[in-house]
């Protein structure tokens, strides 16, 4: 977080459009990027080694709170969260964050640019 210059460590869920200027305004945009070369790294040599039995075990509600509220990964501390990916297998997580769900990003970076004749 230092390295990136980044003011919290919350997934960003809920950030109204001042926030993500100002998130915008002070990120560390190499930082960032060397951040996300390390990340996936570390997924590709993680990813070697799980089994489907590593897979297919549902989060626990204890586990989820630990990530979720006290490690920082939502800035709300709404119990929903934990109801929300208590129905999620650790297969689940992998495949959603580590595969999917960039792409949703992706398109809503192409809605948010239309207006302006950007392309993503």
């Amino acid at each position: 977080m230092q390295h990136m210059n980044l003011p919290w460590r919350h997934n960003g869920n809920g950030m109204n459009f001042a926030e993500v200027d100002r998130l915008n305004g002070c990120i560390d945009l190499a930082a960032l990027h060397a951040y996300s070369v390390a990340v996936h790294i570390r997924t590709l040599e993680i990813v070697k080694t799980l089994t489907l039995d590593n897979l297919a075990p549902f989060l626990q509600a204890d586990q989820l709170r630990l990530i979720l509220f006290e490690e920082g990964w939502t800035r709300t501390t709404d119990p929903g969260q934990v109801d929300y990916y208590l129905n999620w297998t650790k297969g689940k997580c992998l495949l959603n964050f580590g595969l999917t769900h960039f792409y949703q990003h992706v398109g809503e970076m192409g809605v948010i640019c239309q207006p302006v004749g950007r392309g993503v």
